[in-house]
């Protein structure tokens, strides 16, 4: 194929503007606002390291990889996406917990919505101030710990069926504000053992109001 330079000059190639994100979609909303790390730690139980703008993490589904998951083989990209090198392609937030929890895209983009308090119609100023706040950063405490309880909680009779009931799911979103606020202040090891240990309780306690031993 011949091209003519002077054509090339006289007419350059123009790269398409950026779109904003369309928030009155729900999934578009979701994926625009809520941290995929916040879907990573707090429903997939994965530990994500921060102070990158793009790192290596163990997939949450490595169970069905050939190698087991035993190798790192997923990127977490500051543009709020996930990607799957070995099996499960790229990822959003809605998209990650609709796969985690066998959900369609819209249960998932809906859930994580009411759970952030975004779950409403938005007037178009709203939306467009919104469209340019970058998603909620999660502390490296906070992944740990609660990555760590997530894990141990799954282990429990009964907990996978009402992880999302609503005295368990209110029992976490206290926990993490209190969580998050005690990564604010200057505290030792002993006031996050304490933490922890106060956490488990009232998780437990919130699964047996939902879920009495026979």
């Amino acid at each position: 194929m011949n091209v003519d330079p002077a054509a090339l000059a006289k007419y350059p190639i123009r790269r398409r503007p950026e779109r904003k994100p369309n928030l009155r979609s729900p999934i578009s909303r979701c994926d625009a606002l809520i941290s995929i790390v916040d879907v990573l730690v707090r429903y997939c139980a994965t530990p994500c390291p921060k102070g990158a703008d793009s790192y290596k993490i163990r997939c949450p589904f490595g169970a069905e990889h050939a190698d087991g998951g035993t190798d790192p083989n997923c990127r977490v990209y500051a543009s709020n996406t996930m990607f799957c090198f070995a099996q499960h392609g790229q990822m959003k937030p809605s998209s990650l917990l609709a796969y985690a929890k066998g959900w369609t895209r819209p249960r998932a983009a809906e859930f994580l919505l009411t759970e952030a308090g975004l779950n409403r119609d938005l007037p178009w100023q709203e939306r467009y101030a919104l469209a340019a706040v970058e998603p909620p950063k999660v502390s490296a405490k906070t992944q740990e710990l609660s990555a760590t309880l997530q894990r141990e909680m799954s282990a429990v009779p009964g907990y996978a069926e009402h992880e999302f009931s609503e005295p368990v799911r209110q029992t976490w979103t206290d926990l993490l504000a209190a969580l998050d606020y005690l990564t604010t202040k200057d505290v030792g090891p002993e006031t996050y053992s304490r933490w922890y240990s106060a956490a488990r309780s009232r998780l437990l306690g919130a699964l047996t109001s939902v879920n009495p031993a026979p």
